[in-house]
């Protein structure tokens, strides 16, 4: 009998007819027949794993046309490791029942129609591939259908009591993110990861009936900016407004633009740090400017939200550019970058100082010109930023002018020290006027998250307000369709 089952399965299987292989639901976009999540890789990457299935297990290839099926085994729990590179299998008495199962191996239910695969006590859809890592340890990825990994993304994103209009913006921003982005970890050997990285991924114990409707009801649908699908990044609050695509990355994106956001609630948040604190994060980035003197907000963008953080040390300062704020000195702590220097945050950021006049002119003196007009000359140092926002101090006989035909020192054209005004005399534009020095800062914000594209709490907000889906796509992301 189980062998005319397996015939049956066999065929079903390459068909492409089983559920677990139905091909992605039609759509403006070729979205992937399936995708690879990694679950460990990396400093994750283990040496051996459990596998439980209740019906058994197919051990198979992943091929264009779905799951080649090579042998199947009555256990339902197998051991995974890894030795040189070489993948086996083992039973749960220790007995090696495939020695050498392959880098293109795919192990999936036997019963893949009612049962699923569990790992390390969570459940998954498909089926696991094993690949050796680079450390010797194994790589493991969950193989199966796009739309499948979204009913495991929506609730770990959003959440499953939401409104269902809110929970199908958030499958299609999903299934955008994933269209826009192919790939993201190839060279890990699979397609995305199950972390905010990537997407949060929780497999089949994070799925629910609304997530799988939300799914299910906009199947194949993804965000289109002139045909092509778009990165649909979001964020859980905007503080009240949305930020440009450059304002906390490089690109100027054309449908991830910034405006007013009246729906998203109000989030506040704290955070304080010691100057000893801040001169270790500042370190582990790779800023050593040794003990700390002073914080200050140095630049704001066009919505609010500081753009460059200057920490003065007695060794040179760091400036922090966009969300390298964050990423520095924790996202978790620093929840966005809607905030102020001091115990309160009204929305409305501190004004400006004026930009200073220019200085006087001498011969032999070069001044540097600032985004608003301001100017100021050089002084003994210079600081260089580069691409990753580190600054680094160079002086003026490291530095060089390159007109395309002639190379000239800078330092040619630098004025004695005598001349030349102290940099910490001058005000700093387009930064505010709080300046943290008593040994430590407190910093108080509204907002969640990098503030790009979609705020996950107006969605759900203008959909208790009686939006749909698509009002809601089309409020956070500018000039897209729905298809």
């Amino acid at each position: 009998m189980k062998s005319i089952q397996r015939i049956a399965l066999t065929l079903l299987i390459m068909l492409g007819l089983s559920s677990w292989w139905l091909p992605a639901a039609v759509s403006a976009y070729d979205l992937p027949a399936h995708v690879g999540v990694g679950l460990k890789y990396g400093s994750t990457a283990v040496q051996s794993c459990t596998v439980n299935s209740s019906s058994g297990f197919w051990l198979g290839r992943v091929t264009s046309i779905g799951l080649q099926p090579d042998s199947s085994f009555p256990q339902t729990q197998l051991t995974v490791s890894v030795d040189n590179g070489v993948i086996s299998l083992m039973d749960d008495a220790g007995t090696v029942v495939m020695p050498d199962i392959g880098e293109t191996n795919c192990l999936m239910p036997y019963d893949f129609m009612t049962t699923r695969l569990a790992l390390d006590g969570r459940e998954y859809r498909g089926g696991l591939q094993f690949k050796p890592a680079t450390n010797g340890a194994l790589t493991v990825i969950n193989v199966l259908p796009a739309e499948h990994y979204l009913y495991g993304v929506i609730h770990r994103e959003m959440g499953q009591s939401r409104p269902l209009e809110a929970l199908k913006a958030q499958a299609v921003a999903a299934r955008s993110y994933m269209a826009g982005n192919p790939g993201r970890h190839k060279a890990n050997g699979f397609d995305y990861c199950a972390t905010t990285h990537c997407q949060v991924y929780g497999g089949f114990n994070d799925e629910y009936d609304s997530t799988r409707r939300a799914v299910d009801q906009t199947a194949g649908q993804v965000l289109l900016y002139n045909n092509v699908p778009v990165s649909a990044n979001y964020h859980s609050n905007s503080g009240g407004h949305t930020l440009n695509s450059e304002d906390v990355w490089s690109g100027v994106v054309p449908y991830l633009r910034g405006k007013p956001d009246p729906w998203t609630p109000v989030y506040s948040w704290t955070a304080s740090f010691t100057f000893e604190e801040l001169q270790e994060k500042l370190a582990a980035a790779g800023f050593n400017i040794g003990t700390v003197k002073s914080v200050q907000i140095t630049g704001r963008n066009s919505a609010g939200a500081v753009s460059r953080l200057t920490i003065v040390g007695e060794n040179g300062q760091a400036d922090l550019l966009k969300d390298r704020i964050r990423t520095v000195l924790g996202a978790t702590q620093v929840r966005s970058t809607m905030f102020n220097i001091g115990s309160s945050y009204t929305g409305t950021n501190p004004a400006p100082k004026p930009a200073p006049a220019p200085a006087p002119t001498m011969p032999g003196t070069v001044h540097m010109l600032g985004a608003s007009g301001g100017s100021r000359p050089l002084t003994e140092q210079l600081t260089v930023m580069g691409a990753d926002g580190r600054a680094i101090l160079k002086t003026p006989a490291e530095l060089f002018i390159n007109n395309g035909s002639r190379t000239l020192a800078l330092a040619s054209f630098y004025a004695p020290a005598d001349s030349i005004q102290s940099p910490a005399n001058l005000p700093i534009t387009g930064g505010d006027s709080t300046i943290a020095t008593a040994g430590s800062v407190s910093l108080s914000g509204r907002g969640y998250g990098h503030g790009v594209g979609m705020s996950q709490m107006g969605a759900i907000e203008m959909a208790r307000k009686g939006k749909n889906y698509q009002e809601i796509l089309k409020f956070y992301y500018t000039g897209v369709e729905v298809r």
